[in-house]
């Protein structure tokens, strides 16, 4: 028999030190794996629904002082896919994918920690693998090989990526604990609120509220029919092929904390524009010149009534 063809984590071992220094938050990172999980499901929705009589996909995610799991039961990672998810800034093959723009499952996993691992079982495969990393160990001795051990199942897919020993600044606390969760029910809403996937952080399932809409009479008739303040932004053409559209409305209520601004979306999933991180265009850092503020910004004065409400 064959032996089993082993993997690399990357073909540059000065760029792994890079990894944990790099600009990125919690929220984002762990997304990196979520959005794995998803397109895993996506693109094997069919069969895992054929195989799994009432399948839903589930993400689990744990996190605790000294251990970060995040455990799918989606397709897994096939032998044919292994090089490639385990390769530092290999290229997305599938531009479609909702994971198109971020920097993948292997920097965030260094950014949290020096020393992780990924357990997976292929949809098609009958053996789980075991890929372990470990930073230090490799810049020591050079030696890149990171598995897979293996070890024969008829167990259902799934994926498991467990991060030892996070490091302390990049842990969620206390108030963060809530921040992240409300970030990844704001990333991932449309799967959430369409019923496509359940998202669970430490045992709470996620779920997005969506925040109700302003109702008001035109200013120029106060006494008239009151009205829903939203509406469709038309579609846009952005070249080779790819067009936008959106809407957009006044809360009910407005919010000096956590405001929003514009969300831009790609797959469903939120890229720009989270409640943590918003993008509100309007300040001098959007604009070249003070005429240009004044003539297309859109959010101005940090408690105006649009940047409480326009979203």
């Amino acid at each position: 028999m064959a032996k089993r063809e082993t993997r690399d984590l990357s073909s540059d071992i000065g760029v792994i030190r890079t990894f944990k220094f790099i600009q990125n938050k919690p929220h984002f990172a762990i997304g990196e794996f979520v959005d794995n999980s998803i397109q895993s499901f996506l693109d094997h929705k069919e069969k895992l629904e054929k195989l799994i009589p009432g399948y839903k996909p589930k993400i689990e995610i744990s996190v605790t002082n000294n251990l970060i799991t995040v455990r799918d039961n989606c397709a897994g990672i096939s032998m044919e896919d292994e090089e490639r998810a385990f390769m530092v800034a290999a290229s997305n093959p599938n531009i479609a994918g909702i994971g198109t723009f971020g920097m993948g499952m292997k920097v965030s996993a260094c950014w949290f920690s020096d020393q992780w691992k990924v357990e997976t079982k292929y949809i098609d495969e009958d053996e789980i693998k075991t890929f372990d990393i470990d930073v230090n160990k490799i810049l020591e001795s050079g030696d890149l090989t990171i598995g897979p051990k293996t070890q024969k199942s008829s167990d259902q897919p799934f994926t498991q990526i467990t991060i030892l020993n996070p490091f302390e600044d990049k842990l969620p606390h206390a108030s963060g604990v809530t921040a992240i969760k409300d970030h990844l029910s704001d990333i991932y809403r449309w799967f959430i609120n369409d019923n496509q996937i359940d998202i669970f952080y430490n045992g709470d399932q996620l779920a997005f509220d969506p925040p109700n809409i302003k109702e008001m009479p035109c200013v120029s008739d106060p006494d008239g029919e009151s009205y829903e303040w939203v509406t469709e932004i038309p579609e846009l053409d952005l070249g080779d092929g790819l067009k936008a559209w959106g809407v957009a409305y006044l809360r009910d209520k407005g919010r000096v904390s956590g405001q929003r601004g514009f969300g831009i979306f790609w797959k469903d999933r939120l890229v720009t524009g989270s409640t943590g991180d918003p993008w509100m265009p309007g300040s001098n850092d959007d604009f070249d010149t003070r005429e240009a503020v004044n003539k297309y910004a859109i959010y101005q004065g940090a408690n105006s009534g649009i940047n409480q409400r326009l979203e």
